[in-house]
């Protein structure tokens, strides 16, 4: 956890915002064992380094689920199964005025190829 927590150091340069839809459950199997978790910290960790503040865009319960795992993203609620682009947008036209990367909630679960 050294790296992750090396990574998560903020870069020293305006933050930008990434809007996605983080999964509560990300599955990356590796010589049978699965490294999702690792994975999905790695991948917001490598976000973060790059100077990137998140926020996900989940249903509450899914939310919910997420805040547990300790990720450092800050967390907006949507009244759908599946968040709508139209919540992406509103997001970030409210967000602070810093600028905004909206990006696919595809991104989510796999943020290395986006």
């Amino acid at each position: 956890m050294d790296i992750i927590d090396q990574l998560t150091e903020p870069a020293p340069q305006p933050r930008a915002t990434i809007f996605t839809s983080l999964p509560p459950r990300t599955v990356r199997i590796v010589d049978g064992v699965d490294f999702g978790l690792v994975y999905q910290h790695a991948c917001l960790a490598s976000w973060i380094a790059a100077g990137f503040e998140i926020r996900s865009i989940n249903p509450q319960a899914e939310n919910d689920e997420l805040q547990e795992l300790g990720f450092p993203v800050k967390y907006v609620s949507s009244a759908n199964s599946r968040p709508l682009i139209n919540e992406f947008m509103k997001a970030a036209s409210t967000a602070d005025p810093s600028p905004n990367g909206p990006t696919a909630p595809s991104c989510a679960t796999d943020p290395i190829s986006c």
